[in-house]
C-alpha cells in the first residue's frame, strides 16, 4: 500500500513545471524531468518495461542504446533496497507510461570517482524513451508467442538444411557449389541485393550449424529469436565465416561447408564441436553496417 501510494504521489501531485518540461522525484529522491507525458497508466510492481536510453554529460551523448541494436527491458523491482547503490533508472521507471520521454538526473556527488568525459559536470543524465509496459501475464503471454514462432521456423530452416547436406554428400549439388581458394566452399540459395559488406562492418545474421559428418546441431539463432551480431574480418568469429559472409549481399542466404581448418581446428570447441570437425552452416545475412 505504501508503495502504491508514493508511486501515485510521484507520479501526479508532486509533478511541478520545471525549465525544460514536468519535473518529478523518484522515491529516493533522484530528479526526473518528462519532456513527453503520454495519457497512459505509470508502471508498477513485475511490469516488464522496454526502453531506448542515451548517457550524457549534459553537452555530449555518451552512450545510445539505438547504436547497441538490441531494446534493453527490464522487469520494475517491487522496492528500492537503501542498502545498496540505488538505481535511478529502475526507480524512474516507475513513474513513466508507454511514449514518455524522460531525463534521470543522478549525482556524480554520490559517486566514488568520476567516470570519464564528466569532469567538472554536477550529473550524469539518462535520457529515457519508453517503448512499452506491459504486465506481467500479457508480456508472458507474448513471449510464449514469439516462442513458438521462433521455433516454427527453427524447424523449417533445420529441415532445410538437413536436405541440403544430405544432397550435398550425394554429390547432387556439385554443380551450384562455389569453393573459396581457402577451402570454404559455398551455396547460394538466395543472392540478395546490393553490394556485399567490407571489413569492419558490423554483421547482422542469422544461423544454424551442425557438424558435417552426421549432421549433429550444435547452434542457432533461430530457436533464441534474435540475430547474432559481429565486425566482419575482426577475428570475433570462425575463418570460416569472415571468408563466407564477405561474398554475400544484404538479403542472401547460403549455406557455407567450413573445413576444420577454418573451423575450430584441431581444438574443437569442447563438448559440442569435437576436434578436426568439418562444419556446416545454414545463414541468412539480414543487415549490415
Amino acid at each position: 500500500m505504501l508503495f502504491a501510494i508514493a508511486l501515485s504521489f510521484a507520479a501526479c501531485s508532486s509533478n511541478t513545471s520545471g525549465a525544460g518540461g514536468t519535473e518529478a522525484q523518484t522515491e529516493s529522491g533522484f530528479k526526473v524531468v518528462f519532456h513527453e507525458d503520454a495519457e497512459g497508466t505509470a508502471g508498477k510492481t513485475g511490469d516488464f518495461v522496454s526502453f531506448q536510453y542515451e548517457v550524457s554529460n549534459g553537452d555530449t551523448t555518451l552512450f545510445d542504446s539505438r547504436e547497441v541494436g538490441n531494446t534493453p527491458q527490464t522487469t520494475i523491482p517491487e522496492t528500492s533496497d537503501s542498502r545498496v547503490n540505488t538505481s535511478a533508472v529502475l526507480e524512474a521507471l516507475k513513474l513513466a507510461s508507454k511514449g514518455d520521454s524522460l531525463s534521470v538526473y543522478y549525482p556524480l556527488d554520490s559517486m566514488a570517482s568520476r567516470p570519464q568525459g564528466f569532469e567538472g559536470k554536477e550529473f550524469l543524465i539518462y535520457r529515457l524513451k519508453i517503448e512499452d509496459v506491459l504486465d506481467a501475464e500479457t508480456y508472458e503471454a507474448e513471449q510464449r508467442e514469439k516462442e513458438e514462432a521462433s521455433r516454427a521456423v527453427y524447424l523449417a530452416k533445420k529441415s532445410f538444411l538437413d536436405e541440403t547436406l544430405e544432397a550435398y554428400k550425394e554429390g547432387d549439388l556439385d554443380g551450384e557449389i562455389v569453393e573459396h581458394p581457402s577451402g570454404l566452399k559455398m551455396i547460394v540459395h538466395e543472392a540478395g541485393n546490393g553490394e556485399k559488406p567490407e571489413g569492419g562492418q558490423m554483421i547482422n545474421a542469422n544461423y544454424l550449424g551442425v557438424l558435417m559428418e552426421d549432421g549433429s546441431e550444435f547452434d542457432n539463432s533461430f530457436q533464441k529469436g534474435e540475430a547474432f551480431e559481429f565486425p566482419l574480418g575482426r577475428g570475433g568469429v570462425i575463418q570460416g565465416w569472415d571468408i563466407g559472409f564477405a561474398e554475400l549481399s544484404k538479403g542472401a542466404k547460403a549455406t557455407f561447408f567450413i573445413p576444420a581448418e577454418l573451423g575450430y581446428g584441431e581444438r574443437g570447441y569442447p563438448p559440442v564441436i569435437p576436434a578436426n570437425a568439418d562444419l556446416v552452416f545454414y545463414v541468412e545475412l539480414n543487415d549490415f553496417k
